[in-house]
């Protein structure tokens, strides 16, 4: 659209001295060769220039990367395959796309290019009919509405474009939006601050009377983990999954459950999935039984529910029915703390107070597993996605809004005698300004309806391939209505923004020389 928009504006713009060289001399063919060649040189100087650029961002964006993922990279190679997608985008397409523009106004009499007039039928179709319709709104407001719509192929180019852009930047807001509430709700089952895992079984009681004397301790849960295989129907089994045994009224262990629901009290060998799983095992359903072989052990297991949980964790059991199993009985080797005013206590000190308290009355442990900072690795996983997307999408706004203003230089170029005319009857310099102002606007505000709407379903099928990278499995999705408003309200000041210059330039007009000119 940015292309065809600005090759358009140059044709128009030049519509006269096109004709004086077909007067000349010069045939159809070198009219177009001429433009086109133009059209290449500006598409080889993108080129020598965009490629140094984007191999100097991807620098700036993998070392930003590397730093946030806590990773050393020192490979940074040149594609073969982007640097042929960058040729096509600088140079091949817009060739492609000047070509029907440069074509249309090659063809054009030369009487009407010596001229200078732009014919239009407007007032034929249907949209112009409705367009009358409007009464009894100020005849500025009345011409700017009738005037987006005079030129509809452009329109339709400018207004896709800033579609285009709106629904990416909705989108990104979804993703974000959608990314926060997935791990939210997949870190939002341990309501806990600090987790120990013990490399041997000890007596839960005994450890809670070690760390008695501990003011800042709130509260503490114990569990059991271990290693599990699945051993399906056709008697193969799966590789090694992770479960955990806890009491199923504890509140420090509530995942959101997707399907079915939480385990029993009275219920003993009931068991709750990761929904991650169902993508490999796809035909356990709710109340299915499924065996598990646990430390050499086989158990059947009768399926209460499905939960967004994180990766790390398969299976929720009962402690009960476990530690009878594993003939561990009132011992753990999971233990869970919960602090006293979380936002005033050193976490990471208090967790190896704890740690110290433990050692020093002989139980064996290993380093605290805080909360914060596992809910901080999945943000910092996605971070550079989300950036790079509002990277994206800014771009795009740039693109779109410079489309914008190509499409409002055109409308000014094209009306020049019509806004002679309107200064030499008394229209103001500020008429002119909020004449053109305002039909950028209505531009805007149509181009953000449209992108409300296309935005859905592309923030759909992001967050579906973004969340199967990061976390396995689709997000929780969520279409944040406060996006569209914010939206509209850039969109709006973009286009009050592109018309700022096209505006000034008619502004500039003199009715003197226009009226001679013509």
């Amino acid at each position: 659209g940015l292309i065809f928009n600005t090759i358009s504006a140059i044709m128009i713009s030049q519509r006269r001295q096109i004709g004086v060289m077909k007067v000349i001399g010069a045939s159809f063919m070198d009219i177009i060769l001429m433009y086109m060649r133009i059209v290449a040189i500006v598409g080889i100087i993108a080129l020598v220039w965009g490629i140094p650029i984007s191999l100097w961002t991807s620098r700036v964006l993998i070392q930003k990367s590397v730093d946030l993922l806590n990773f050393d990279t020192d490979i940074l190679k040149p594609s073969f395959k982007v640097i042929i997608l960058q040729v096509w985008v600088s140079l091949l397409m817009p060739l492609l796309v000047a070509v029907f523009p440069i074509f249309l106004q090659g063809k054009e009499p030369i009487a009407n290019a010596i001229k200078g007039h732009s014919f239009h039928t407007f007032g034929v179709s249907w949209i112009d009919n409705v367009l009358h319709k409007f009464t009894g709104l100020p005849r500025p407001l009345l011409l700017s509405l009738r005037n987006s719509f005079r030129r509809k192929g452009r329109l339709f180019l400018t207004v896709i474009t800033l579609s285009i852009g709106g629904s990416m930047v909705l989108s990104v807001f979804s993703i974000k939006y959608s990314i926060q509430d997935t791990v939210e709700k997949t870190l939002g089952y341990a309501n806990y601050d600090i987790q120990y895992l013990l490399p041997s079984f000890d007596e839960g009681k005994k450890i809670e009377q070690s760390l008695r004397e501990i003011k800042e301790i709130k509260k503490i849960d114990t569990a059991i983990e271990s290693f599990s295989t699945m051993v399906r129907d056709d008697h193969t089994k799966t590789m090694e999954l992770y479960l955990l045994g806890v009491n199923p009224s504890t509140s420090f262990n509530k995942p959101t459950i997707i399907k079915g629901r939480w385990l029993s009290d009275t219920r003993t060998n009931e068991i709750v999935v990761n929904q991650m799983l169902l993508r490999n095992e796809k035909n356990i359903k709710i109340g299915d039984f499924i065996k598990l072989n646990i430390n050499g052990k086989e158990s059947n297991w009768k399926v209460a529910g499905f939960a967004a949980i994180p990766r790390r964790i398969d299976f929720f059991v009962s402690y009960k029915a476990i530690s009878n199993l594993l003939d561990r009985n009132e011992r753990i080797n999971v233990l869970q703390v919960q602090i006293k005013n979380e936002e005033q206590v050193n976490v990471s000190k208090l967790g190896l107070k704890i740690k110290n308290q433990l050692l020093s009355d002989g139980f064996t442990i290993e380093s605290p597993i805080m909360m914060k900072d596992l809910v901080k690795k999945e943000e910092s996983r996605s971070e550079i996605i989300v950036i790079l997307l509002f990277g994206m999408t800014g771009l795009i706004c740039v693109i779109a809004g410079l489309g914008l203003m190509g499409t409002m230089s055109l409308s000014v170029i094209e009306r020049k005698q019509e806004i002679g005319i309107m200064r030499s009857i008394g229209a103001s310099n500020q008429n002119i300004w909020w004449i053109l102002i305002v039909e950028a606007m209505i531009i805007g505000f149509i181009s953000s309806c449209i992108a409300a709407i296309l935005a859905f379903p592309i923030s759909k099928v992001l967050s579906n391939h973004i969340g199967e990278n990061l976390f396995e499995t689709p997000l929780f999705f969520v279409y944040p209505l406060s996006g569209i408003i914010y939206w509209m309200i850039i969109a709006l000041i973009l286009s009050v923004i592109a018309s700022l210059l096209p505006a000034w330039r008619a502004t500039r007009i003199s009715v003197k020389d226009v009226l001679n000119y013509e």
